[in-house]
């Protein structure tokens, strides 16, 4: 993927590409409409209300995308914001923090307890609420030596850690696992 992305530079400030209204993503929404008040910020997402009252959100909104198309967005941004909806109960994963690293941006996402226990630090920030959201986002935009440290250090780790050859290895025990386990082969000949 990494070959078939263009240099275009880091031409958009804060970016988010994901699902936001007032149906899953509650806590993101208003965390996010903060966020396009106080930042240059843009979107591309889906199940957004049009009509809803978050006006800086419709002013922020880019329309659809995903594919190559939506990593180059990635690629282009200086920070990439990411956030978990409620269905997540606090636990904080989704494609979004590997995509995002992988390009090589710098990630800036909600703190949940599990990421400490997962990642290693200073592969991407955290933020609390909008408002540190915000804080944090400035802080690094007006940093970017800082910020494209972190960033690379992010990219090191999930090209390391997240290639096809380590997935397939893995993924290979899982379905060993369950083929032996189905057919109550107990670690015998098959």
């Amino acid at each position: 993927v990494l070959s078939e992305l263009k240099e275009e530079g880091k031409k958009y400030e804060t970016t988010f590409i994901g699902g936001l209204g007032d149906r899953y993503w509650i806590k993101r929404t208003k965390c996010f409409e903060y966020v396009a008040a106080n930042l240059d910020f843009k979107w591309w997402g889906y199940n957004y209300n049009k009509n809803s009252d978050h006006t800086q959100l419709k002013k922020a909104w880019q329309g659809l995308t995903s594919g190559l198309e939506m990593l180059q967005i990635y690629k282009n941004s200086k920070i990439v914001l990411n956030d978990y909806g409620e269905i997540a109960g606090g636990v904080g994963v989704n494609q979004r923090l590997f995509e995002a690293l992988g390009v090589g941006s710098f990630l800036l996402t909600r703190h949940s307890d599990n990421l400490n226990k997962q990642y290693p630090p200073d592969i991407f920030m955290t933020f609390k609420d909008e408002k540190d959201c915000v804080e944090k986002a400035k802080y690094y935009l007006a940093n970017e030596k800082e910020r494209e440290e972190i960033a690379l250090a992010g990219q090191k780790f999930v090209l390391e850690n997240y290639n096809y050859q380590i997935l397939m290895k893995e993924l290979e025990t899982v379905l060993k696992e369950s083929y032996e386990k189905k057919f109550n082969l107990n670690g015998r000949e098959h």
